[in-house]
């Protein structure tokens, strides 16, 4: 990243610095690495000790993962050698170039630097390399595609939800006179049904004269005896009116 176009190192801040187009054009292709304009890089001078001036480039990565394919390593522009000129040197746990190839090409020593290293930052076997597995175009496009409409859905969702709570309580403010009219006149209905249960019970209460009956009423009103005078018994109803209205 640093040999890219544009990105510099500060060894003070332990940072990779560069202006805010070249910062905007990476994170258009790398959206989920945009930690790396503030993250501090302690590191990085082992990492470059031990990989040197290593870039990794289009024509001069060689893909060793389960999807990728082996591409062809450019050394020189006029030299090209494929993975098979290369053998696995245990002593160094690097690829090294086979014996044959080696008597034919005589490396230059920028050549010497950048190739081992290069071959050792695909391995995922030393610790050195922390970086996250290369992957592939169609899966970066695909977690590409999932991670927009991830967020687009999540955008409409939290915006839906205040506009249905801001209809709800619209349409429960419209509705509040409605509701308060209803209210009143179950009121007023209850009030009436109470008065017709006291004439009915009235009624029902025999020995009383029609004068009587018509006076029960309003002393049951004037007392505040309502309630109590639906919990009596029919006897006790005609005691009560005779004591107080007779």
């Amino acid at each position: 990243m640093r040999y890219s176009s544009g990105f510099e190192w500060d060894p003070i801040t332990k940072k990779f610095t560069a202006t805010d187009e070249v910062w905007e054009n990476y994170f258009e292709s790398h959206p989920k690495q945009r930690h790396l304009r503030t993250d501090t890089i302690a590191d990085y001078e082992d990492l470059h000790v031990a990989i040197g001036n290593a870039t990794a480039t289009g024509r001069n990565s060689i893909g060793l993962g389960d999807e990728s394919d082996a591409r062809i390593y450019g050394v020189e522009e006029n030299r090209h050698v494929t993975i098979d000129d290369y053998v696995f040197d245990e002593s160094q746990e690097a690829y090294i170039q086979s014996q044959h190839d080696q008597s034919n090409y005589v490396p230059s020593y920028e050549n010497y630097n950048s190739c081992p290293a290069t071959m050792e930052t695909n391995k995922e076997i030393p610790i050195q390399n922390k970086g996250p597995k290369k992957r592939t175009r169609v899966e970066y496009e695909d977690n590409s595609s999932s991670f927009e409409t991830m967020t687009r859905a999540d955008v409409q969702a939290k915006i839906s939800l205040p506009m249905d709570s801001i209809t709800k309580i619209a349409a429960d403010i419209r509705g509040m006179p409605k509701l308060m009219e209803k209210r009143e006149r179950d009121r007023e209905n209850k009030e009436v049904e109470n008065k017709n249960n006291i004439w009915n019970d009235i009624k029902e209460i025999p020995n009383l004269d029609n004068h009587t009956r018509y006076k029960v009423p309003s002393f049951i009103h004037k007392f505040g005896m309502k309630d109590a005078f639906l919990k009596m018994s029919h006897e006790e109803r005609w005691e009560w009116i005779k004591y107080n209205v007779e």
